[in-house]
């Protein structure tokens, strides 16, 4: 895709709000492409400072509400996407919180605003094995590309997507969440619960949320879709998420124990 300059970015500032980008020329901007490598340069940038300020320069109390901001953003974050969706007259059918990344908001906060409980423990096992994963992989991979950098869906999109993985990262830091392989049937448990509702819902109403019909165009498993069709896209899907959610464990308690370490925490911060 062809590269603009960056007067001429601020030049379609006027089509900020336009949900439709193919009724904005000469829009979009390449996946690794300049202008991409920075917005992933801001994103990691704002993840590292988030829990530099967080375990540094704060104190417990104020740890606390920081982590509790970040949770209650995303979810603002959507409500506010959705206003802007119907505000384009563009049905809410195809913008509601069911892809994971969308979930991960509500998780989060339901993770944050309840005692330490199975259910808990298993929303803190979701949210490292699972939602991190995928939220990197939406920062590393978007699908809204076609848009401007300077829109309302990039923008919007890339901070919640720092947001989210941002938390999950304080928590982890804090101890709150702690990665084990032990731990891997909780996740399990979660996808069986949501996963059969989504794909009933993407079924009826012809979405495809979580992926769940066809893999989204930037996706890896892509191929697997084009060559083996929707029963060999599914089980590689099934293969792929299995396979990261033990990876994640299993590299989880080395790098919990460095983070623990060098944040010198000895126990959850809980309230």
């Amino acid at each position: 895709m062809q590269s603009y300059g960056s007067a001429q970015y601020f030049l379609i500032m006027k089509d900020f709000f336009d949900y439709d980008a193919n009724q904005i020329k000469d829009a979009g901007y390449a996946l690794f492409g300049r202008v991409h490598v920075f917005i992933i340069i801001l994103c990691f940038l704002f993840i590292i400072l988030s829990i530099c300020i967080h375990k540094r320069k704060l104190s417990s109390e104020n740890r606390t509400s920081m982590c509790r901001l970040y949770a209650i953003i995303p979810v603002f974050l959507i409500i506010m996407r959705s206003i802007y969706v119907i505000t384009c007259g563009v049905s809410i059918i195809y913008e509601l919180p069911l892809h994971l990344c969308s979930m991960t908001a509500f998780i989060c906060m339901i993770f944050e605003f309840i005692k330490p409980s199975f259910f808990r423990s298993m929303l803190g096992q979701t949210l490292y094995a699972l939602c991190l994963p995928g939220a990197l992989m939406a920062v590393l991979f978007p699908d809204g590309t076609s848009y401007p950098p300077i829109h309302f869906i990039t923008i919007e999109s890339h901070m919640f997507h720092a947001l989210i993985i941002a938390y999950i990262c304080l928590r982890i830091s804090d101890g709150s969440i702690i990665p084990s392989i032990k731990e891997v049937y909780k996740c399990i448990v979660f996808l069986l619960v949501v996963v059969p509702l989504v794909l009933l819902f993407d079924s009826h109403f012809d979405t495809n949320y979580m992926f769940l019909m066809h893999p989204s165009n930037v996706s890896p498993l892509t191929g697997f879709y084009t060559y083996y069709g929707y029963g060999g896209y599914l089980t590689g899907y099934g293969f792929v998420v299995f396979a990261v959610i033990s990876l994640m464990n299993l590299s989880g308690m080395f790098v919990n124990r460095l983070i623990r370490r060098i944040a010198k925490v000895s126990k959850p911060d809980l309230y």
